[in-house]
């Protein structure tokens, strides 16, 4: 919701030219508008919650610095962004999502290269179910599928909560023979 009206968004992302803008909709499609591109670290496939305070929060793969998610906040809906902002806590080696729970709880699906002891690190190796109770300040993940070995690849999730409050992540997943699926995890409401 943004200015009393229904806003959808819809993050764009130019592999050609490594820029991202977001074009928005008060109409439900009738009409489009784009906010500003990106100009900074090359920030691809966007995911967007929105804070309590009216904000909406964008976090992005990077280029740079590599293997981060980084976030930037629009205070006007997604005309403009501005707070350019590493997370630490969120590593990324493929596409992700997030999704706010109807209890406020944000969840992100996020992938990345488990780098273990002995281990040959595969690019998209573990796939995290990441979980913040105070809007992105801190974020707790649990790994739903990891690969040892290295073999398997996991990536471009997606989320979201099902009306009795299962969570749903589907997500590509090339196994050790180089075989394409998708799977889906259900994630039971507490």
């Amino acid at each position: 919701e943004y200015n009393g009206k229904t806003r959808l968004l819809l993050p764009l992302y130019s592999d050609g030219i490594h820029c991202s803008l977001t074009a928005y909709t008060d109409d439900g499609g009738d009409t489009w508008s784009y906010g500003l591109p990106f100009g900074s670290t090359a920030p691809e496939q966007a995911a967007s919650v929105a804070l309590k305070n009216g904000r909406l929060r964008s976090y992005f793969r990077n280029g740079e610095p590599a293997n981060h998610v980084i976030s930037y906040e629009s205070p006007d809906g997604g005309k403009t962004f501005e707070n350019m902002r590493i997370e630490p806590a969120l590593k990324h080696e493929g596409g992700f999502d997030i999704v706010q729970l109807k209890n406020g709880d944000w969840v992100m699906s996020v992938t990345d290269a488990y780098k273990g002891k002995g281990v040959r690190a595969h690019n998209r190796s573990r796939l995290s179910i990441a979980v913040s109770k105070d809007e992105g300040k801190t974020w707790a993940l649990t790994p739903l599928e990891l690969d040892c070995t290295g073999r398997i690849d996991c990536g471009y999730s997606a989320v979201t909560q099902g009306e009795n409050g299962n969570i749903y992540v589907s997500y590509s997943h090339d196994d050790e023979h180089g075989m394409n699926n998708i799977r889906c995890a259900v994630i039971a409401k507490d």
